[in-house]
């Protein structure tokens, strides 16, 4: 969920000091200017300078203090949630994350990786049986090495299935299937771009594409409940990110 951060000064009017000049600021944008003096105990003298009001009748002001607004994409603000943000934003050391990484690998003896493909691949290298990395692709290792769509595509045809067939496994609508068997890598066909398969489907169809053990109704259910809970409400999946 997207959250936006605004960082601000309060502003304020103040009635016009006396003795203030009035003067037009020049360069872009205008307006009108007050300006005074104020001395100091050490006898020294001090000049103010602030922009007038619309209607001219006052100053204004800013705080000297910054303050810090979050709003999430239902426009719900909650103070709790909002200190937690400030101190995870704004004070946690600059090797955070790395520690965090480091700290997971150590305990579960497991490589964090933004890479789906070597994800995929070390899940199914620990698996009883697993087909090794160095072989070829092929029908026997149900075309490993190759991108999730692209095995699946390999599979179907090999099982003798067509796209409506996977979109009745999936419980998905079969141009949602067709997207998925398009890639997201630039085609030299000139058809576009499909669509990548969703993070939680792709467990279920990287096992389908191995054992051909089909999604139970309590598998998708489970998605469902939880693309329903990230999104605060209701509504059918459609099999999209």
């Amino acid at each position: 969920m997207t959250t936006k951060v605004r960082i601000f000064r309060r502003s304020y009017t103040k009635p016009i000091p006396d003795k203030a000049t009035i003067s037009r600021r020049r360069g872009r944008g205008g307006g009108k200017m007050a300006t005074w003096s104020k001395m100091r105990a050490d006898g020294t003298c001090e000049v103010y300078t602030a922009p007038l009001t619309k209607d001219g009748s006052r100053i204004m002001c800013w705080s000297r203090h910054w303050f810090l607004s979050f709003e999430d994409a239902r426009k719900i603000t909650d103070p709790k949630t909002a200190a937690y943000r400030i101190r995870y934003y704004f004070f946690l050391p600059e090797d955070y994350e790395e520690k965090r990484r480091q700290d997971w690998t150590e305990t579960t003896g497991r490589r964090v990786t933004e890479n789906p493909m070597e994800a995929e691949a070390e899940v199914w290298e620990d698996q009883a049986g697993a087909v090794p990395l160095t072989e070829t692709p092929s029908e026997k290792n149900a075309f490993r090495g190759w991108p999730l769509y692209q095995r699946l595509r390999g599979m179907m045809e090999l099982r003798g299935l067509r796209q409506k067939d996977l979109a009745s496994i999936f419980q998905v609508t079969p141009p949602i299937i067709t997207r998925w068997l398009k890639g997201t890598e630039a085609p030299q066909s000139g058809d576009g771009l499909g669509s990548p398969i969703p993070e939680d489907l792709a467990p279920l169809v990287l096992r389908w594409v191995e054992t051909e053990k089909t999604p139970s109704a309590e598998d998708m259910a489970s998605i469902m409940a939880r693309r329903q809970k990230k999104k605060g409400g209701g509504g059918r999946p459609t099999g999209r990110n």
